[in-house]
């Protein structure tokens, strides 16, 4: 007779129907075969699992509904004639197990790990821990040896046959548990797979024992063993989602620049459309990763602006419909894919994962393209035609004004940001960003020089939000003799008396969603190209910085002195320079700066000509 309190709400009826709930706690129950009723002795057996959570019980039941038909089949083989343990045959006594997936394994690998390291953790205790020098390093070698046997981490000394493929984790596990499986089971590699897993996860934590080394989980699988910080459950069920949220916030949290947590936060919702944003991250493998290559392929570029309210999959569709043939440029495709990877590298670094599934050789070359291959565009420079072009533009020469009339003939010559922001670039290298975001103060004499003060900080610390790209990027460029010429001096010292803003070029804004003032001047930038030239072609705002490099390089300035001057590493012996001197040989070579055939007098002051 079933209680009424058996029964729970339609509400809360598990999917499994072989699980119930009888007040706050969660039992197996399932019928006994009618075959078999009369030989067991009942209709129906019932046990607890041990829990009153709904979702751990989702959980547990698949293993002990698999122990459940593991009794039904030793017994139907007893009715059938099937030799038992009271006749000396052991092995036909021992329960079948069969193996449904890759989690039911892992609860298997659970199951006998927390046995394993019980077992290590007594051992430490009542013999580990009195054991002289000698047996312990003995003990330590053994281990180690059992470890690579699993890693093959040293294939010198344990060669590729020798290595453990898991069948011997299986033979204990079944010995210590009375059941079989055999080999050709579909199951059976999984099972060998996840106590291999299992082993590995108790001799490192006992050779960690025995060093004296903090309580450390090498593999989140097993986090639900004793002395781990969080649940394994919390940690195994992080959803995609929530990783990129982490790592984001993480970035935010070490300032990293608002333009890089903007590119990681589009790549991320770009991660959680494809593979599904409450997908756990211990189930993105493989598949999932190419499925993410495939997209990053074949996606058209500014999929969102060009094709809003689609999702990528409508928009790849919508393009080949349309014959769109525009794809991410390589270096787009790269940044998505390595910060894809960098997202995935925090979980592993944070131990919530134990394998990046992003960290694959050839999924890894598949975005590292060869130097033949790389974007062409990377390296292209103005040629000295396009650069006549371009500053003899209506803004160098008299516009309407600076702004929308920027390529429309008339009186002005307005010396403000647009003026003076690829000069600086053309004669000085400066990238587009470190040049929109100086400050007055950041221009000023050294040593007797009028130079750029490219730093990542103010003089009295004031408030900021000035980025650089990286440690090497601060530096002191000296004025080009050709700035001072135009008068750029004047203009610095003009700025300088301006009470309203302490920036170089206060009407230059930053870009709202990445705070990145380079951003906004870049498409005005090539929109300006366009109108000059007639096309946009293939040079972009950072081909300055390339020809700058070239012409230093026609000059044969030393590389060391290259790199200082442009922010690059690898600086060398510059370092044992004192400032003065320093200056003054970077003053030399900055005016090496010449471009063959580009004539610029017509921007000279009058009182400099």
């Amino acid at each position: 007779m079933v209680h009424q309190a058996d029964t729970p709400d339609d509400s809360t009826v598990p999917r499994h129907t072989r699980l119930f709930r009888r007040g706050s706690r969660y039992y197996l129950r399932v019928k006994v075969p009618v075959d078999l009723q009369s030989a067991m002795g009942r209709m129906e057996i019932k046990w607890s699992l041990g829990t009153s959570d709904a979702r751990e019980a989702e959980r547990r039941i698949k293993f002990e509904s698999a122990k459940a038909d593991a009794i039904f089949e030793t017994e139907r083989a007893k009715l059938n004639g099937g030799k038992t343990k009271g006749n000396g045959d052991r092995e036909a006594h021992r329960m079948p197990l069969r193996i449904l997936s890759q989690e039911h394994a892992q609860e298997f690998a659970r199951t006998w790990f927390l046995q394993l390291d019980r077992v290590e953790k007594e051992w430490w205790e009542n013999t580990g821990r009195s054991l002289k020098k000698a047996d312990t390093e003995e003990t330590l070698s053994n281990l180690w040896h059992i470890k690579a046997s699993i890693t093959g981490e040293a294939p010198d000394v344990i060669p590729p046959e020798a290595r453990s493929n898991g069948r011997g984790e299986v033979a204990l596990f079944l010995a210590s548990h009375d059941w079989s499986i055999r080999e050709d089971e579909p199951g059976y590699g999984l099972l060998c797979a996840a106590l291999r897993e299992a082993r590995l996860e108790s001799v490192r934590r006992a050779m960690d024992r025995i060093e004296g080394n903090p309580f450390r989980c090498y593999d989140p699988l097993f986090l639900e063993s004793s002395g781990a910080p969080s649940t394994g459950r919390q940690v195994l069920e992080m959803t995609v989602k929530t990783l990129g949220a982490k790592f984001i916030a993480d970035q935010e949290r070490a300032k990293k620049a608002p333009k890089t947590i903007f590119a990681y936060t589009i790549h991320a919702r770009l991660l959680c459309e494809i593979v599904g944003e409450e997908t756990s991250i211990h189930r993105v493998a493989r598949p999932d990763v190419e499925k993410v290559c495939e997209v990053l392929e074949t996606m058209p570029s500014n999929a969102t602006k060009r094709y809003p309210g689609k999702t990528v999959h409508e928009a790849i569709l919508a393009a080949k419909k349309t014959g769109d043939t525009s794809r991410l440029s390589v270096n787009s495709r790269r940044n998505y894919f390595f910060n894809l990877f960098s997202i995935f590298q925090y979980a592993v670094k944070t131990k919530v994962l134990a394998e990046n599934p992003f960290d694959d050789y050839w999924l890894k070359q598949r975005f590292t393209p060869s130097t033949n291959e790389q974007n062409p565009d990377d390296t292209v420079t103005f040629t000295t035609a396009q650069l006549r072009e371009v500053f003899a533009a209506p803004l160098y020469t008299g516009a309407k004004d600076d702004e929308s009339g920027f390529a429309k003939p008339g009186p002005n010559i307005i010396r403000r940001g647009r003026f003076w922001v690829p000069l600086i670039a053309l004669f000085h290298g400066l990238r587009l960003n470190e040049i929109c975001q100086l400050y007055t103060q950041d221009v000023r004499i050294v040593e007797g020089e009028l130079a750029f003060e490219v730093r990542p900080f103010l003089d009295r610390g004031e408030a900021h939000d000035k980025r650089l790209k990286n440690k090497a990027s601060t530096r002191t460029v000296p004025v080009h003799p050709e700035l001072l010429k135009m008068g750029f001096a004047e203009f610095v010292e003009c700025r300088r008396n301006d009470k309203e803003s302490p920036r170089l070029f206060p009407e230059l804004r930053s870009a709202p969603k990445s705070g990145s003032y380079s951003d906004p001047f870049s498409k005005w930038f090539t929109r300006f190209l366009e109108k000059t030239l007639g096309e946009k072609p293939r040079a972009t705002f950072h081909s300055f910085r390339h020809g700058w490099r070239d012409a230093l390089r026609e000059a044969d300035v030393s590389e060391e002195r290259v790199n200082k001057l442009g922010g690059w590493a690898h600086q060398g012996q510059h370092a044992r320079y004192g400032r003065a001197k320093l200056l003054q040989l970077l003053k030399v070579e900055i005016g090496k700066v010449r471009f063959a055939g580009l004539d610029l007098s017509h921007l000279y002051s009058p009182q400099r000509k």
